[in-house]
């Protein structure tokens, strides 16, 4: 049984996801220059802040639910 939303609101979603390519792509385009990119995603349950960071090895993508998230 899922938690409720009030619940999961801070949750972090770690894994490599099968769209984490075109994620950073996107981001790289849209953030050139800068560390750290927010790129928000939605999904058929919940909206989603991906957090896409160049400053790390591997550019890694976080994402967090988006509901009162201040990434």
């Amino acid at each position: 049984m899922s938690k409720p939303v009030s619940q999961r609101a801070n949750e972090y979603r770690p894994g490599v996801w099968s769209t984490d390519n075109y994620i950073r792509a996107w981001a790289m385009k849209q953030c050139q220059g800068k560390e750290e990119c927010l790129v928000p995603l939605q999904s058929l349950q919940d909206a989603w802040i991906a957090r896409v960071r160049f400053d790390k090895p591997g550019k890694p993508v976080e994402r967090f639910i988006a509901h009162n998230q201040s990434a």
